[in-house]
């Protein structure tokens, strides 16, 4: 991802997109990179970085629902939040708790995120980005 060329891609139903890495895929989707368009109702989580300063991981708050935290990281829907998550929480649908840890990155989609401190270990979707 380090060489990849990231292009920012205007999203007509989300202010804030997301920007798409050019050339990688994760599953259906073009891989987005998050941003962080801050704390709101029912997305109130604790956001932690990478080593490039970018959301990685997003820990559930008590009243959070999936589709606002798909929308404060610029995501094109719960869709690809599903994707991010589904090798460690499971196919959809999956309930948040608080404390629950998401995943926020397609490059750590096999080492980000549980449900209840439990990490499951279903297929991942096809294509994979490169995983750190």
């Amino acid at each position: 991802m380090d060489d990849a060329t990231i292009t920012p891609t205007p999203n007509a139903d989300s202010v804030g997109a997301a920007p798409v890495v050019a050339g990688d895929r994760i599953g259906s989707y073009a891989v987005r990179l998050p941003v962080d368009a801050g704390s709101r109702e029912y997305a109130t989580g604790a956001v932690t970085l990478d080593s490039a300063g970018r959301p990685a991981s997003y820990t559930v708050a008590s009243g959070d629902l999936v589709d606002y935290i798909a929308e404060r990281f610029g995501f094109p829907d719960f869709g690809y939040l599903n994707t991010l998550n589904r090798v460690r929480r499971g196919g959809y649908p999956w309930p948040i708790y608080p404390g629950d840890t998401l995943n926020l990155s397609a490059y750590t989609v096999t080492t980000v995120g549980d449900i209840q401190g439990v990490v499951r270990n279903e297929a991942p979707p096809s294509p994979l980005p490169q995983q750190r």
